[in-house]
């Protein structure tokens, strides 16, 4: 267990293993309304926020660990109810990762770190339960399709009709209406971002090997070992879509994590390097004469914000472009008569020179196919996400 102080907020800070997660010591604010505008149009957001208190009795901002596990990488997210066909990069709201609860290997017995970070997740969604149930009956700001939710879940004794479970399985591939129990239970957890859209940037830190921080936009769709940071931020009180029953959500965040990049499934490689250091001096290859100029064809570097890296996802590499003002070949010039040689007669009568023949236009160098696509990993319906508050 960890604790400092946040010098921007004086709220101390403290993160728990989940072994060491104890149940009461997890406190809710009342619900609070703010409003915003979207645009022009003015959104109301009714949020309940989380604490943690330290052995001295002291509220801190709560973070906690999670095991080390195998994920499909960062994935964008897009307004609720955004069709598949205008999931467009303008269109991206936030970020996103599948964070499984178990390995697909320890399914039917997860580890003793597996075992205590489902335990104390369940715990939090049931500490939101209580005190969401308290919130509806008692505070005005909380809204009335949020009331009506939990009224209606304790008529039926379904507190998961009332605030949404933070983890699932996911759903069946051919039958929507099914879940796929063969795979892990999964959260879908939020990314902390700046702006929408083409301005998007990402907040959450990432670490890859050697401690090297990473831009979180290069690893969206790429498999590596996460070992995750999440931080409570507490309960969102509203819709969740017009099929959800739910009126409640709680509220998780990846707040920091270390990636280890590596495919998912397969031979494993090691990520231990047993070569002595390439001593050999690096020479750029030059490329043919008659091949296209090189296109970024990668996500953003580290320092680079989410334009260029959601265009790539969305476009793939950009096609080069012509170039313009290139210069034309030139006909060969006829060789200049010897000294004292007597001029050739023209071919055809009246002294008019024989019409030349147009020379046969270079045949275009023929491209090299585009190497093959390598089909994708399963992302774990990348589509679909916790429901956006």
């Amino acid at each position: 267990m960890d604790s400092n102080t946040d010098t921007k907020t004086t709220i101390k800070e403290i993160c728990i293993n989940p072994a060491d997660f104890v149940k009461d010591n997890l406190v809710w604010e009342d619900a609070a309304t703010s409003s915003f505008k979207v645009g022009e149009l003015p959104v109301d957001n009714t949020t309940s926020e989380a604490f943690y208190l330290d052995e001295h009795g002291e509220k801190c901002a709560f973070f906690f660990t999670g095991p080390t596990q195998p994920v499909f990488g960062v994935s964008l997210s897009y307004p609720l109810g955004t069709p598949e066909t205008d999931q467009t990069p303008d269109k991206v709201k936030g970020l996103q990762i599948c964070y499984p609860m178990t390995s697909l290997k320890t399914m039917k017995a997860p580890t003793p770190e597996e075992a205590a970070y489902r335990k104390m997740i369940v715990e939090i969604w049931e500490s939101a339960y209580a005190h969401g149930a308290a919130q509806v009956t008692s505070n005005p700001a909380v809204p009335g399709i949020s009331v009506n939710s939990f009224m209606a879940a304790a008529a039926q004794k379904k507190r998961e009709n009332a605030i949404k479970v933070p983890f699932d399985y996911r759903n069946d591939k051919k039958d929507k209406t099914k879940k796929d129990f063969t795979k892990p239970e999964q959260m879908y957890v939020k990314l902390y971002t700046k702006g929408q859209g083409l301005k998007i940037r990402c907040e959450t830190k990432f670490y890859g090997p050697g401690d090297t921080r990473l831009n979180g936009m290069s690893l969206v769709d790429e498999q590596g070992a996460l070992t995750p940071v999440f931080k409570l931020e507490g309960m969102y009180f509203g819709s969740h879509g017009p099929r959800a029953p739910q009126g409640a959500s709680v509220r998780i965040r990846l707040n920091e994590a270390n990636w280890v990049p590596g495919s998912i499934g397969g031979a494993k490689v090691s990520t231990q390097r047993f070569t002595a250091p390439n001593a050999a001096v690096a020479e750029k290859p030059k490329p043919p004469s008659n091949s296209p100029p090189p296109t970024n064809t990668g996500f953003a570097p580290a320092d680079v914000g989410g334009v260029a890296a959601i265009a790539a996802i969305a476009k793939g590499a950009a096609k080069p472009s012509a170039q313009k003002g290139a210069a034309k070949p030139s006909a060969p010039k006829p060789a200049a008569p010897k000294v004292g040689s007597k001029p050739t007669a023209p071919a055809t009568g009246a002294g008019k020179p024989a019409a030349s023949k147009p020379k046969p236009k270079p045949k275009p160098v023929a491209k090299p196919p585009p190497p093959p696509v390598e089909p994708e990993a399963e992302a774990g319906e990348a589509g679909e996400e916790q429901a956006a508050e």
